[in-house]
Order: C-alpha cells, then structure tokens, then sequence
C-alpha cells in the first residue's frame, strides 16, 4: 500500500516468499519486487537525503562517502571468503546482501531523467550526479524502442536510475551518524595534532633566533 493511501503516511509491502526456493533467491526475489515496487518513493528518499547532508555535513560528505564504499568492499570480500563459509553471522549477511544486490537491479535499469531535479554542486551531487545519468532519453547512443515496442521495465520509466553505491548510502543511513561523529573525531584530532606540530615548529624557530642574536 503507497503512503498516500494509508492516514500514516507510511507506505506498507509485503512479500510472500515460496520455501521452494533457496533462502538466498528468495531475498533476491523479495529485494527486486521491492526496487520495481516502491522505485518512484526510494528515489524520492534518496533526493530528501542528498540535499540533507548537501546543507548539514558538506565538509564531511565526501569522508562519509568513501567510507561507505571502502567498507562495501570489505563486507564483499569477507562474506566470500573462505574462512567466513561455516559462520552464521556471515551466512546471514550474505543473505542480506542478496536482497540488496536484488534491489539494485530494477533501479538500476531504469530510464533516466535531466540531472536538474538533483543537487548542483557540493559532496553530495556528486554522488548523486549519476542518478540522473551520463546521457538523457533520446541521446545519442542510447537505445530507444521501435514503434510498437515496450520499453523493458514500464512501471519505472519515469524515474531515474540509482547506482548499487547510491543504494547502499540510502541503506546505511542508520549508520551515518555514528560514521559522522567518528570522522568528526578523527578530523579534529588530526587538526590538533598539526597544531601542536607547527607550534613546536614555530618555537624551535624562535630559539634558533635568539641563539644568532646572541
């Protein structure tokens, strides 16, 4: 049920799975039904997010960022090598992500619209910069449909497409602002630190001074 349908305005899906199905496919079912469903709202998610850490975390923007994408890269790593294979924690993350990479799919696919209706300029258009695509319906290069032919995937062709790094910022949100205050902590003691070195700089300058006058 769409959020405009329900007085909580709150969108509800629910997605019956078959058992017949191995545990893994069923999440990856479940996550592509869920993209090709609810595309139209994820996107707008996405956009409210952007411009809110757009206008609140612009220096930290690019850090939060490259955190989430150096920490994808490990998850990715950890849940396919060997030594996680017999751990249920592991199992269950690798079904999580399952579902994610099935999310991905549909919104991926999508046809793309003009990069206005996204944020200019900043950490966080650019990593929104290629929701709205290198080029726009029509472009030279891009396949169009034949007359008569339908477009693959018509329930999503009004909504830009999202990257897999795109959905994973909007699946991490609830961890971004630990993320913060721990970059906030570490940028600051790296201030401190460069600050106690050019004064200790700055001092032994003076003393070296005073040591030629005399």
């Amino acid at each position: 049920m769409d959020m405009v349908h329900d007085a909580s305005g709150m969108g509800h899906l629910t997605i019956n799975t078959s058992a017949v199905f191995p545990d893994s496919e069923q999440l990856k079912a479940a996550g592509f039904l869920e993209g090709w469903l609810t595309a139209e709202r994820i996107h707008q998610h996405f956009q409210n997010m952007v411009a809110f850490y757009e206008t609140s975390n612009n220096e930290n923007g690019p850090a939060q960022f490259q955190f989430l994408a150096t920490q994808e890269v490990w998850l990715r790593h950890q849940m396919n090598s060997s030594d996680t294979q017999q751990s249920p924690f592991w199992a269950y993350i690798r079904l999580l992500m399952a579902q994610f990479d099935g999310l991905v799919q549909p919104l991926h696919r999508t046809t793309s619209l003009a990069a206005a209706s996204l944020p200019q300029r900043g950490p966080a258009a650019r990593l929104a910069s290629s929701a709205a695509g290198a080029e726009q319906p029509g472009a030279a290069g891009e396949e169009q449909p034949e007359a008569g032919e339908e477009e693959p995937l018509p329930l999503l062709s009004r909504v830009p497409h999202l990257t897999s790094a795109q959905l994973y910022f909007l699946c991490s949100l609830g961890d971004l602002g630990d993320i913060t205050a721990a970059l906030n902590r570490r940028q600051a003691m790296a201030s401190q630190a460069a600050s106690r070195q050019q004064g200790r700089q700055q001092a032994g300058g003076q003393q070296h001074g005073q040591q030629g006058q005399q």
